[in-house]
């Protein structure tokens, strides 16, 4: 039997990425769902012919706002015109394919999240952690596919990562200031404060996990050998100071919240 690669497609694949979106847009009606985002579309294997196929069918009950993957192993050379021929953004349309979802590191808890100083213990990619794509990568991204339309879903969890992903989008900015894009960046488990202003001042949405593994203390208590206690007092999730400098915060809550989320004075 001839094995397939992680990004190949089958007849069986197709089948159940139909079957699935089938099952979830259901369940999404059912509990009065309208709009969704998926945040990482892996088109190489047919997720986003499925979602074609949803809209085609009927089966889209709800708005859909798809994040294209952009593979890191990719030339950029090929990667780049392949996503800016895949973007549709219709708005009497459900389906409008109109992001790009970007890894600019990895994560603290296996020392690949891009740090500004160096990690304390494990340094499995080096001892500042391991960019999926590099600052000049990113700003090459953003820069060309800014101007097709897409808004930047940037996933950035060390400091550094944060920055990288900040200037690359404020390089942009510099190039073709007349557009108002979207972009956010997601999880920011490390920020430096000085760039916590930068937010703001480019209209970058901050995109906090306040899922349960995030914010509980055992969370904590793993992270202070990796990264220190003081770096974590200074850095870790800055929610409010992001949100009382006038920057859009998006906290997901955890799902033991009840009420709305309302930053307390």
């Amino acid at each position: 039997m001839r094995a397939l690669g992680i990004d190949a497609r089958s007849p069986a694949m197709d089948r159940l990425n139909r079957l699935a979106l089938r099952l979830g847009y259901h369940h999404a009606a059912r509990s009065g769902i309208t709009s969704l985002v998926d945040a990482r579309v892996f088109w190489k294997r047919g997720y986003l012919d499925a979602y074609q196929w949803a809209e085609r069918e009927g089966v889209m009950t709800a708005h859909t706002t798809l994040g294209l993957w952009a593979y890191p192993q990719e030339e950029d050379a090929v990667q780049i015109p392949r996503l800016a021929g895949m973007f549709a953004r219709n708005p009497q349309r459900n389906l409008q394919v109109s992001q790009i979802k970007i890894y600019a590191d990895g994560i603290t808890t296996m020392s690949t999240a891009t740090l500004l100083q160096p990690y304390r213990q494990l340094q499995l990619a080096g001892p500042l952690g391991l960019n999926y794509f590099s600052v000049n990568r990113l700003q090459r991204y953003v820069t060309t596919l800014e101007p097709v339309g897409f808004d930047f879903h940037i996933h950035a969890i060390g400091d550094r990562g944060a920055q990288e992903a900040l200037d690359a989008i404020e390089f942009a900015r510099s190039q073709h200031p007349q557009l108002a894009p979207r972009h956010r960046i997601t999880h920011l488990e490390l920020v430096d404060p000085v760039d916590v202003a930068r937010f703001a001042n480019l209209d970058v949405i901050a995109d906090f996990q306040m899922a349960t593994e995030y914010v509980l203390p055992s969370h904590a208590m793993d992270l202070a050998p990796i990264l220190g206690r003081r770096r974590l007092q200074e850095r870790s999730l800055p929610l409010r100071s992001l949100w009382n400098s006038g920057a859009h915060v998006v906290p997901k809550a955890c799902p033991t919240l009840r009420q709305p989320f309302a930053p307390t004075p």
